[in-house]
């Protein structure tokens, strides 16, 4: 195949030394304070929208415009308060003199990206304080800087401090805790909300399946029994050795078990439906299969080639974006 078109089947420089080093200082913070603006948004567009955040970390052009370190840090902070949101929550309650007195929305996320920060991200103080006033400021919430400094200085004060010590169950709803106690016993269940914290492990799949060992040794991970890697988490996918030269694709063990069902998958044509992000297609392209990737979005669609052409495999694979409840082939396929 060599058509990787996707075919849509739906709808004033300062000259004093020491104002220059004080613009150097602007030009830094206003740096710092596009990437909180970006997860401002994007956290309201989760929480108050509700829209998927791998939805919203795809779309959002901000995001996309941010540097790849940038970029890395909203997504961390992201990550970390929806892991940790209903202990943020309580916490900020705790530190309200007026807990009865409901927030703006925005207010309240501009709250919770300051204590990730202040607690989490080992942010320094002053910084999460600063930025998060600056933040209200430029949210058009500059009334309520004066609460939000005052907060988050509280929780400053307190960081190290037995009051701000929480369960682990904390961050887990009542109703789906009690499940777990009901299934597992209390102490199974402590385990559970204690892993659901962390970041997890990162698989990913060689392109070439001989050289798992030598890809795992070098990235420090661990080969599992189906040739995945396990890599410890933490750090940015694409600055990880062999992710920019298409040796690897991040996709997790259980989704890179179905393809190997299909056994000798070499000229034969395979459907991968709801395609995207693409592991599988990667998968059946690199064992020589050719695939038609499709997937309802054309968005996804091109993130998705973006990655066959990484590794390599975009000549194998055609994209369509279409609805696959009423989408039909032109001509029947070998497997789906």
């Amino acid at each position: 195949m060599t058509d990787q078109k996707i075919v849509t089947q739906t709808p004033r420089p300062q000259n004093h030394k020491n104002k220059r080093a004080s613009s150097t200082g602007r030009s830094s913070s206003s740096h710092e304070g596009q990437s909180r603006e970006v997860a401002l948004d994007m956290l309201g567009r989760i929480l108050n929208k509700r829209q998927p955040m791998d939805v919203v970390l795809d779309q959002h052009h901000g995001f996309q415009n941010l540097t790849p370190r940038d970029r890395g840090f909203v997504r961390m902070m992201l990550a970390t308060t929806l892991r940790k949101l209903l202990e943020i929550d309580r916490i900020i309650l705790e530190m309200q003199t007026r807990p009865d007195q409901p927030l703006p929305p925005a207010l309240t996320n501009i709250l919770r990206l300051g204590v990730v920060q202040l607690l989490y991200l080992n942010t320094a103080d002053h910084a999460a304080v600063d930025m998060s006033v600056r933040l209200a400021q430029s949210s058009r919430l500059s009334k309520f800087k004066g609460l939000v400094n005052a907060i988050l200085r509280n929780i400053q004060r307190h960081k190290n401090a037995q009051d701000l010590e929480t369960e682990k169950s904390d961050n887990i709803p009542p109703w789906l805790f009690s499940m777990w106690v009901n299934d597992f016993g209390i102490d199974i269940a402590q385990k559970i909300a204690a892993a659901s914290l962390n970041e997890a492990e990162l698989d990913i799949t060689p392109k070439n399946p001989s050289q798992s060992q030598k890809i795992a040794d070098m990235l420090g991970g661990d080969v599992l029994w189906n040739g995945s890697i396990r890599l410890p988490a933490g750090g940015q996918v694409q600055n990880r050795e062999g992710y920019e030269d298409g040796s690897w694709w991040v996709q997790d063990i259980s989704a890179a078990l179905p393809v190997r069902f299909l056994g000798e998958v070499i000229g034969r044509t395979v459907l991968d439906l709801c395609a995207a992000p693409g592991g599988k297609t990667a998968q059946i392209a690199a064992a020589g299969g050719h695939v038609q990737a499709i997937d309802r979005s054309a968005k996804r669609l091109e993130r998705l080639m973006e990655n066959m052409r990484r590794l390599r495999l975009d000549k194998m694979v055609e994209p369509i974006s279409a609805d696959v409840s009423v989408w039909r082939p032109k001509n029947l396929a070998d497997a789906i």
